[in-house]
């Protein structure tokens, strides 16, 4: 199983990789779009204009104001991370931006971020041409790169999760890359 999320709407999907059935999580026609998403072990957070809070079964929690750039999230080391920021929401609905934790992408053109325990994931965008899906370390350098037929295909689909699973069984690893 699989959580999808597609860019520029409004809910989240739970796909059967084997099946390839489908189940609607999220239906929340308030919120604009949905421009990416993140699991802490208990909730799902989704990025709008501002950050909206979830309980696995698609019950929306809480809203709360956010100022970042909302380029890619993940949770990593009780943080979320942005693809340029870090926040400690651990006081939620207050988010603290931790300065010593921002990560640096390795180009302007990412978009989506995952952490797989060790790296972060992340996927280019660009004009008329293919970009690459990329790990990197937190301090932007490329640990691997893939180039390949499926990624115009990825670009439409924002992020891809891990169903939740219980909080203690993958706290800090929760999104599974590409």
């Amino acid at each position: 199983m699989a959580m999808v999320v597609n860019r520029f709407d409004v809910y989240l999907i739970n796909l059967d990789l084997e099946t390839g059935d489908l189940q609607l999580i999220i239906d929340d026609w308030s919120l604009y779009c949905f421009y990416d998403i993140a699991y802490d072990g208990s909730f799902l957070y989704v990025t709008e204009w501002d950050m909206n809070r979830y309980l696995p079964d698609g019950t929306k929690d809480s809203s709360t104001g956010y100022n970042g750039s909302i380029f890619g999230s993940t949770f990593c080391n009780n943080r979320l991370y942005t693809l340029i920021q870090c926040w400690d929401i651990s006081g939620w609905p207050d988010m603290v931006l931790d300065e010593g934790g921002s990560i640096t992408p390795p180009t302007p053109y990412c978009r989506g971020l995952s952490f797989d325990g060790d790296n972060f994931w992340t996927a280019e965008r660009k004009e008329d041409q293919l970009g690459s899906i990329i790990c990197f370390d937190s301090t932007g350098a490329i640990v691997t790169q893939i180039t390949d037929t499926l990624l115009p295909w990825l670009e439409r689909v924002h992020c891809l999760i891990r169903p939740p699973e219980p909080a203690s069984s993958h706290l800090g690893r929760d999104q599974e890359h590409l």
